[in-house]
């Protein structure tokens, strides 16, 4: 598979997509969820998202979890990263 950028939709955080990948094809999200419970009033987001929509700003080197609110409004980032919506 083939990975271009071009001028339609870019975003500084366009690795975040490798990343993306590398997660999915060892079952980050799988494994979590069979390995970590989290008593949840909320069901929106499974723990792995959750924990995803922590670590991606962390490794993107976003040093305040308040940046991250820029991520929700940016549908190239939610697309690159596999999560449909970003937590608040």
């Amino acid at each position: 598979m083939a990975i271009t950028f071009g001028a339609v939709g870019l975003t500084h955080f366009g690795g975040v997509y490798l990343l993306h990948r590398f997660l999915t094809r060892i079952g980050f999200k799988a494994a979590v969820a069979k390995d970590v419970t989290l008593a949840q009033r909320n069901n929106r987001y499974t723990v792995g998202e959750l924990l995803l929509a922590i670590l991606y700003p962390i490794i993107l080197g976003l040093e305040r979890i308040e940046t991250t609110q820029l991520l929700q409004h940016n549908g190239v980032f939610r697309y690159l990263s596999g999560l449909p919506t970003y937590p608040d």
